[in-house]
């Protein structure tokens, strides 16, 4: 998805992270049937050459398994003391130098051995975020609130929003997932040692097996680690950080009208405010609506409260 300035989502995130210095590797975790769709989004951004490599997922087991995946993966290749920063794909970050500082602290926290998570200093009550308690020592994560809670944090002034990026050593990590999560790291281990190993247009492609990726349990690395862990460490940042994790997010960038609605495609508005509409080329029409997200694609039809986009994921998984 294209969302602000600077290509896709993800030809961002690549920009943003070979722009930093001293990166040996870009290692993308990513679905084996979109394996073709991101080497063709990184071949015009990568023109400085930037060695790359892929770990490809059947299927989707969440974050802990594919974080797992590469720490693995990356202990082989560059050492248990190597750096990993662990970067989502659907982030917008504005100030590419902030964020490079910000990187600089967590790389020399993460050699003295700490999971080091990039706090974000809370604008709302946001529900959707999980969040990290940096009074307690060490900084303690807390998982995603409820509205009542989220609404303490925010007005505690020492919570910040867990953004789900990271830093840390293959040794590290993996000693915690040994601690907390020995099932989802052995499962992993498993899988790894039967997948093989090919090479396409000079990038390594890990094609996970597809039987023993599917022991692995499904797990956020956020509650199989972060939440139990007592070795983590937050750099608190401010560079203009943005998820756009849900439609809502995406609604929050685009441009409105004096009511307060937006969206693409064939729109028309009436009597309605602080909607938005995703098209798909046929005319949507919005009437006597507030704060509702409408999303047309060829293959289903989304029509959600704008507080509550992020539960279609209880949709997508029935």
């Amino acid at each position: 998805m294209r969302v602000g300035s600077g290509g896709s989502l993800l030809q961002q995130a690549f920009l943003r992270a070979a722009a930093l210095p001293d990166v040996a590797e870009i290692l993308t975790v990513t679905g084996h049937d979109v394996w073709a769709r991101t080497m063709d989004a990184y071949r015009p951004v990568n023109t400085l050459g930037q060695k790359t490599s892929f770990i490809l997922e059947p299927t989707g087991r969440n974050t802990a398994a594919a974080v797992a995946m590469a720490a693995l993966r990356c202990r082989r290749s560059h050492g248990e003391n190597s750096v990993m920063l662990v970067l989502p794909a659907d982030h917008l970050i504005n100030d590419q130098q902030a964020f490079a500082e910000a990187v600089g602290l967590a790389v020399a926290k993460a050699k003295q051995g700490a999971v080091v998570v990039f706090g974000i200093e809370p604008t709302s009550a946001h529900t959707g975020y999980g969040y990290v308690d940096v009074s307690a020592s060490p900084a303690r994560f807390v998982e995603k609130p409820q509205l009542d809670m989220a609404d303490a944090f925010f007005r505690s002034g020492h919570h910040l929003w867990n953004s789900g990026m990271f830093c840390f050593t293959p040794e590290t990590l993996l000693r915690e997932m040994k601690e907390h999560c020995p099932d989802v790291l052995d499962a992993a281990s498993r899988c790894l040692e039967v997948s093989p190993v090919q090479e396409f247009e000079g990038s390594l492609c890990v094609a996970l097996d597809h039987d023993s990726f599917s022991n692995v349990p499904k797990n956020s690395i956020d509650a199989a680690v972060m939440e139990k862990s007592s070795s983590i460490a937050v750099v608190a940042c401010r560079f203009g950080w943005r998820d756009i994790g849900s439609w809502a997010s995406v609604a929050g960038l685009a441009h409105k009208d004096a009511n307060g609605n937006s969206g693409n495609g064939i729109v028309q508005f009436h009597q309605s405010s602080n909607c938005y509409v995703h098209g798909n080329g046929r005319m949507v029409a919005v009437v006597g609506l507030q704060n509702i997200v409408i999303i047309d694609t060829p293959d289903g039809l989304l029509v959600s409260h704008r507080d509550k986009t992020e539960e279609v994921k209880h949709i997508a998984s029935s």
